[in-house]
């Protein structure tokens, strides 16, 4: 049960009461039914890029409107959600946007927590650990208890008792939509009757004037929710701030648990300088299956990489400081587990690269191989953190992660793994044309293999087939695939000529 103090319940009646609130309730209404457009109907694309125009202009001229400053520093966050967001438009590639699009939402909230508070410090702590109290209170926990004050600022009672009735009631409404959901949904699969009259009652509200007024009730009933959510963001006392909890463990017993680890991963990197490194044969056929063993090794090393990470972030954290120091029982094991786990990750990465060198690259591998460098960047900050206490290593970590999203994004992915899977297959490098890994792809890929037909059919490609294919197969595969693309983007025009634009389709080399 959370409560607001006095102070928080009157800054928050304040904010509600003036003038321009009712302003700001279309704004937000605005801001969710951009938001079913873009992101449940179009995709991330321009939409996206809209809604977070609209969604920092709505933020940072609220935060103005309700305390009279900015915090400069959060507004700095601009420049990384404006990047991110950049690469939406120019490129399209789904396995990179699952990555880029949540991070730059976190960001969102992060800036629209302190946008309205008092500036401390530097750029850099916006991201302390100790933070995540308050960025979580923002968006989980303001929602539901602000959200009677949008309607304060919507509805003037006379009658104190008609107003609080009429906010009980709406308040039941509201909690009331998904337990409904739910049971309709449970329902419709438990007799085909009722799930035929849901369908029937569905398809006679999503007609062209239905699905305004359907994204209009959804769009409201978020707003109250996206309104409680600014109205809690922009109260300067509405929290007390987090209580600093210091969990210690014993040194001795985490010492212990350190070096049985340590022995483990030591002698697993001992057996990698003797069996791995270095030994690469030069025959081909021999490659092939090297490649094969490099790979299936591959995702287990990352995933020991990564919790051994976790291990040793958790024990600098936990373990009894001396004079806010670590004690060298605790110091020098997790120095070694950083080395090895530094060299693991040099080794997955060898074994990526062999493979890849081998059979391509694909969308997958190399996310995997950004994942680890955020792990890297991530382990030079633990190493950091374990040689000097005082770094904040929570807080680099954050900001290189941040970075490095914003690379990522403004990588044409499936562009490149296109043009990487033809020159492959195109110099006998491996045996066929694939087609389903290139099915996997989005359209960022035509330009590739536009310029592949292209070649095939003037006769200037380096070999007229692959090693197993025939010219005419190759050509088939490249015809359906251009044709699915074709079909990709005329159907993304047709039913999302706007929201769902993207700069790829202007890139390509073939115009569908």
């Amino acid at each position: 049960m959370f409560e607001l103090s006095e102070k928080s319940i009157e800054i928050a009646d304040v904010i509600v009461n003036k003038n321009r609130f009712k302003v700001y309730l279309v704004l937000f209404l605005a801001l969710c039914v951009l938001w079913i457009e873009a992101f449940f109907k179009s995709g991330i694309a321009l939409g996206t890029v809209l809604w977070f125009v609209l969604a920092e202009v709505i933020a940072i001229s609220f935060a103005k409107y309700s305390t009279g400053t900015i915090n400069k520093k959060a507004l700095l966050l601009c420049i990384p959600i404006g990047l991110i967001n950049v690469s939406h438009l120019l490129f399209y590639s789904v396995s990179v946007q699952k990555i880029t699009f949540p991070v730059a939402l976190a960001l969102f909230a992060i800036q629209l927590t302190y946008l309205s508070k008092p500036e401390k410090g530097k750029f850099y702590e916006l991201f302390d650990f100790k933070n995540v109290y308050d960025l979580l209170h923002t968006v989980l926990i303001n929602p539901f208890v602000y959200i009677p004050y949008p309607f304060k600022g919507l509805l003037k009672f006379r009658n104190e008792n008609n107003k609080r009735i009429v906010h009980q009631v709406i308040i039941g409404i509201l909690i009331s939509i998904p337990i409904v959901v739910l049971f309709t949904g449970l329902f419709s699969s438990a007799d085909k009757a009722f799930a035929n009259f849901v369908g029937d009652f569905a398809a006679g509200i999503f007609s062209n004037l239905g699905v305004l007024i359907v994204d209009l009730i959804i769009g409201g009933i978020m707003c109250i929710f996206v309104s409680s959510l600014f109205v809690g963001a922009n109260v300067r006392e509405s929290t007390a701030g987090a209580t600093k909890i210091t969990i210690e463990v014993n040194n001795i017993t985490l010492g212990t648990i350190l070096v049985m680890v340590a022995m483990v991963v030591a002698s697993y990197v001992v057996i990698q300088f003797n069996h791995w490194f270095g030994n690469i044969p030069e025959d081909f056929y021999q490659m092939d299956s090297y490649s094969a063993s490099a790979r299936g090794g591959f995702f287990e090393l990352v995933a020991a990489s990564f919790f051994l990470f976790v291990l040793i972030a958790a024990v600098t954290m936990i373990s009894t400081k001396h004079e806010n120091k670590l004690v060298p029982l605790i110091k020098t094991p997790l120095i070694l587990l950083c080395t090895c786990n530094l060299i693991i990750l040099y080794s997955a990465v060898e074994k990526m690269v062999i493979y890849i060198n081998r059979s391509g690259i694909t969308s997958r591998r190399i996310l995997v191989l950004w994942f680890i460098s955020v792990i890297v960047v991530c382990m030079i900050g633990q190493i950091i953190k374990i040689m000097r206490f005082s770094f904040k290593s929570f807080n680099f970590s954050f900001l290189s992660v941040t970075v490095l999203v914003c690379v990522l994004g403004f990588c044409n992915m499936d562009y490149y793994v296109a043009k990487n899977h033809i020159y492959l297959a195109e110099n006998h490098v491996i045996q066929n044309l694939e087609i389903n890994m290139l099915s996997e792809l989005s359209y960022a890929a035509i330009g590739p293999i536009a310029e592949y037909r292209n070649r095939i059919e003037n006769n200037e490609s380096v070999y007229e087939t692959t090693k197993m294919q025939s010219q005419t197969e190759v050509l088939r595969i490249l015809d359906r695939e251009l044709e699915r693309h074709r079909n990709s983007v005329n159907t993304s025009i047709y039913k999302n000529p706007v929201m769902g634009f993207n700069f790829s389709r202007l890139f390509t080399h073939y115009n569908p």
